[in-house]
């Protein structure tokens, strides 16, 4: 029995050069791509650099890093310094200038006894910050007992008068922090 053969194509023969191409074109895809990929891999594979040479690179990143933080560290030292000075300056000015009486009038407060009235201050200010006072007392041993608190100060008696029972004192005192 022969077998029947039917053949529906309008051509009737295979093209051999479309069909090797057809079939050749995948084949060598896949092959390119198989060898792309081996590349790759071996070059993955590859030894990367040493530890030691990697260390190395570490350590001379840490060691400029460590001296920039230390040149850092000197220049905000460097500012530190001059404007703590500049600070300080201002400080002492603010002290001279605008509160020099304050300390003046404490210190007088708690250097005068009771018993002692204050007729008249003036404060001179200057190199020696004098202190100028008109004081009223009822009893000697009060006035006394003043000087004594007011001697190491470069006390000055001007005057002092007697009148019915209450002494009147004229005295400058050099008063200073």
């Amino acid at each position: 029995m022969r077998a029947i053969r039917y053949n529906l194509s309008q051509r009737k023969k295979i093209n051999p050069a479309a069909f090797a191409l057809r079939i050749s074109l995948p084949v060598l895809l896949t092959i390119g791509l198989a060898v792309l990929t081996a590349l790759n891999l071996s070059h993955l594979r590859r030894a990367s650099p040493a530890p030691a040479v990697k260390i190395k690179t570490i350590e001379r990143r840490l060691l400029d890093l460590t001296n920039q933080s230390q040149e850092y560290q000197n220049f905000i030292a460097q500012q530190k310094k001059v404007w703590q000075a500049r600070i300080a300056l201002a400080n002492g000015l603010i002290d001279q200038k605008t509160f020099s009486f304050c300390a003046r009038l404490n210190f007088l407060e708690a250097a005068l006894p009771e018993g002692i009235q204050v007729n008249a201050l003036t404060l001179i200010n200057g190199a020696a910050d004098r202190i100028a006072l008109n004081l009223s007392a009822a009893s000697f041993a009060r006035l006394i007992e003043l000087y004594k608190k007011l001697s190491p100060f470069q006390l000055i008696i001007g005057s002092e008068i007697e009148k019915g029972g209450i002494y009147q004192v004229n005295l400058q005192i050099s008063y200073q922090k």
